[in-house]
C-alpha cells in the first residue's frame, strides 16, 4: 500500500469508529471535543482533488464502472446512509450547551428549554453521529478517487 492509501484507509477507521463511538450511551462525546478529528477525512479527500479535475470530463462514469466491486457498493451505500443522516440533521432542531451549569437547548443563540444530564448527552452524541456520518462519504470520495488515479489503462 502507498502512503496516501494508508492515509485514507486510516481516515476511514477513525470517522467510522467516531460514529460508532457516538452510538453508545456511557461514551460522553461532545463536538467540541472531537472537532479536531473532522480535519483527518477532510484531508483525505482533499488529497485526491487533483484526479477529479482531471476525469470531471467524459472518463468519470466509464471508470467507475470499472472499479472494483467492493468500493463501488461501499461508495452508494455511504452516500445514501451520509444522504440519510443529512434529512435527519436537518430534522432535529436546536443545538445542547451547557450554560451557568445548567444543561440547555438553544436555537441560534436562544434557549429554547432545559434539558436533563441524560438528554444532553444523548443530543451531543447525536451530533457527533450526525457530523461523521456525513464525513464517512467524504472517505469514500477519497478511496473512489484514489482507485480512479490507480487505474493505468486510458481510453
Amino acid at each position: 500500500m502507498k502512503p496516501k492509501e494508508v492515509f485514507i484507509w486510516g481516515a476511514l477507521t477513525i470517522t467510522v469508529c467516531v460514529h460508532l463511538l457516538s452510538f453508545l450511551p456511557f461514551f460522553h462525546l461532545r463536538l467540541t471535543s472531537v472537532w479536531p478529528l473532522t480535519l483527518v477525512p477532510i484531508a483525505a479527500l482533499m488529497s485526491t482533488f487533483g484526479i477529479v479535475f482531471q476525469l470531471l470530463r467524459r472518463e468519470y462514469p466509464a471508470r467507475f464502472e470499472r472499479l472494483p466491486r467492493g468500493i463501488r457498493v461501499g461508495s452508494w451505500v455511504s452516500f445514501t446512509y451520509s444522504f440519510m443522516a443529512l434529512l435527519v440533521g436537518l430534522h432535529t432542531t436546536g443545538t445542547p450547551e451547557v450554560r451557568a451549569s445548567a444543561f440547555v437547548l438553544t436555537e441560534h443563540g436562544r434557549v429554547v428549554r432545559t434539558l436533563t444530564e441524560a438528554e444532553y448527552w444523548k443530543l451531543a452524541r447525536g451530533e457527533v453521529a450526525l457530523l461523521f456520518g456525513l464525513l464517512i462519504a467524504f472517505v469514500f470520495g477519497a478511496i473512489v478517487n484514489n482507485a480512479l488515479a490507480n487505474q493505468t489503462d486510458v481510453d
